[in-house]
């Protein structure tokens, strides 16, 4: 709240002009004196809780509960419930299901992406440009992946069908990731969250986009045999060590004896 302090400037003027005794018979020249606007805030005044006297205290210890107060939630209170028969799969689900486990079945590589909003026009775009490529993009929903996913060794798949729609793309030709990312950053509708490899390894997708610049899967597998033979035949060479010695040490000791 502003509160303008304003000096009338005419009036001071006046006085100034008719007092002789400040004037001393000299005429004075009009003064001109600016105003100011001050702002004055008042502290702000909080509400102290005033404490109840000994009545109220009273009245306040007797009507508190005896028993205490039951925080369980409303359904675990009721003595009543009835559980729901279990709901049948829709047939067609069943169907879509099974497309669904074939294709990560035959597919080296599937690609899981989080879908916004999207209307039909962008999703057959987007589905376009990925067949263009080779890969197949699918539109599924959290009842076909529980159904296809749940009694194989995809079942960690679920864990990502947390939404109602399942977007997820096949392929198998791993040297076009790159441009796979690329073309879902055009649209804002999808996301990339996670890839599935070789049906069994999970990837994010930091490691999808390096995954390109690595040699060969199968070279680097036999590589790494070979490195884990090596150290397995270094470390059984050691362990054997003292136990050939010992039996280079005994058989020369019995062939001098022999030869004695």
């Amino acid at each position: 709240m502003f509160i303008p302090k304003i000096i009338n400037n005419i009036g001071l003027v006046n006085n100034l002009t008719k007092s002789t005794s400040l004037t001393n018979g000299l005429k004075c020249s009009p003064v001109l004196i600016n105003s100011v606007q001050v702002r004055y805030r008042k502290a702000v005044s909080f509400r102290r809780y005033k404490q109840p006297d000994f009545r109220q205290k009273l009245l306040l210890a007797v009507c508190e509960p005896i028993f205490p107060r039951d925080h369980r939630p409303s359904s675990e209170k009721c003595f009543n419930l009835t559980e729901l028969p279990p709901k049948p799969d829709h047939p067609y689900d069943v169907l879509l299901a099974k497309d669904l486990l074939d294709e990560l079945k035959n597919s080296s590589i599937a690609i899981i992406f989080h879908q916004n909003q999207m209307n039909t026009n962008e999703r057959r775009l987007l589905k376009n440009e990925y067949e263009h490529e080779g890969f197949a993009l699918r539109y599924y929903n959290r009842d076909i992946v529980r159904i296809a996913c749940t009694e194989t060794r995809f079942k960690p798949l679920n864990d990502f069908a947390v939404d109602y729609h399942f977007t997820i793309l096949f392929g198998n030709k791993i040297e076009k990731i790159p441009k796979l990312i690329r073309i879902a950053k055009k649209y804002p509708g999808v996301i990339p969250i996670a890839a599935l490899l070789d049906q069994r390894r999970l990837l994010t997708i930091k490691q999808l986009e390096t995954l390109p610049e690595l040699i060969n899967l199968d070279t680097q597998r036999a590589m790494l045999c070979h490195t884990l033979n090596v150290a397995q035949q270094g470390l059984l060479r050691s362990l054997n060590h003292h136990q050939t010695e010992l039996s280079r040490l005994l058989k020369s000791h019995s062939s001098d004896e022999s030869s004695q």
